[in-house]
């Protein structure tokens, strides 16, 4: 990160610039220090630095809905991510209409309004859910940051003119704060990471290894049956259709072969299409309603029956 220099009006560092490195140049970004010493938001201010689109959009547009190549836009964010160490695909916005309405978002939320999913006429977003980079867009209006530290919850707002005389800020932190004490009462709990060796843990002894003896010159009784018994080499069979098959015709002229299972009591008939499904593509769905077709005399049923006799 490389720190930028600009001109102040006063000595006090209310906010401060910094430049990022990304392809082919830095990305200038506005941080408020007191958002940083908090330790629970990361955030920034973009400029007009430090993207690719061009023409009327260079360089860093970050809007989907003003006319620019949406490849350009998609990359301007991928540098943004970079920038702020999130994930490309956490950004959170909407379409800002200057009202006073306020939505809460969390981590399901996240991508919404780069791609086809939006939310409409919300100027607010809170969330008290990691993982989700709230984003909204100001030309001359006024931004709103919103930090809860006692109950882990931001929010982020844009205050047109028609918003500040709506009193946009004082809804975002009223929803703000009633979010906190409907889900963050009593009910809560804290968390602590430490980092270190536990002094509580007991090293226990390796058992012994206990050999095993391998008994690989001796046989079982059922092994011994196997191998003594005398088995007579098989002698494969080849099917001879003129004389293993029976050769008929139905009524109608069609060719019927027929062999009898002398294995076991099952019956299977099968019928041979001279076409295939490429020709027709309704030929093997016809073809299963096969088994539900009976005869002008007997129902399917009757007819299955006769074939097993």
């Amino acid at each position: 990160m490389n720190q930028l220099n600009f001109k102040k009006k006063s000595e006090k560092d209310v906010l401060r610039i910094a430049g990022y490195p990304v392809k082919s140049g830095n990305l200038p970004l506005l941080h408020f220090p007191l958002l940083e010493e908090t330790d629970m938001v990361i955030h920034g201010f973009t400029t007009r630095l430090g993207g690719v689109s061009s023409g009327i959009y260079s360089s860093l547009n970050l809007s989907f809905t003003r006319g620019d190549e949406r490849e350009a836009v998609l990359e301007n964010y991928k540098r943004l991510a970079q920038a702020l160490s999130v994930k490309e695909d956490s950004f959170c916005f909407s379409n800002q209409t200057h009202t006073t309405n306020v939505k809460r978002v969390g981590k399901r939320d996240a991508g919404t309004g780069m791609g086809d999913k939006a939310f409409t006429d919300i100027d607010g977003l809170i969330t008290d859910e990691p993982g989700v980079t709230l984003t909204t867009f100001y030309a001359d209006c006024v931004p709103l940051f919103f930090v809860d530290k006692k109950h882990p919850a931001i929010g982020l707002s844009h205050s047109g003119w028609r918003g500040t005389v709506n009193r946009m800020g004082k809804v975002t932190k009223q929803q703000l704060v009633d979010f906190a004490n409907a889900y963050f009462r009593n009910n809560y709990a804290v968390i602590y990471k430490h980092s270190g060796k536990d002094a509580s843990l007991k090293k226990m002894t390796k058992p012994a290894i206990t050999p095993i003896h391998m008994n690989r010159d001796t046989v079982s009784e059922f092994l011994k049956e196997i191998q003594c018994a005398q088995v007579k080499p098989i002698e494969p069979v080849f099917v001879d259709y003129s004389k293993d098959l029976e050769r008929g015709t139905t009524e109608s002229g069609l060719p019927v072969l027929y062999k009898q299972n002398t294995t076991n009591d099952l019956f299977t008939l099968m019928y041979v299409f001279e076409r295939g499904s490429n020709e027709d593509r309704y030929l093997s769905t016809a073809a299963q309603y096969l088994d539900y077709l009976g005869t002008s005399g007997k129902t399917p049923e009757q007819l299955k029956q006769e074939f097993y006799r």
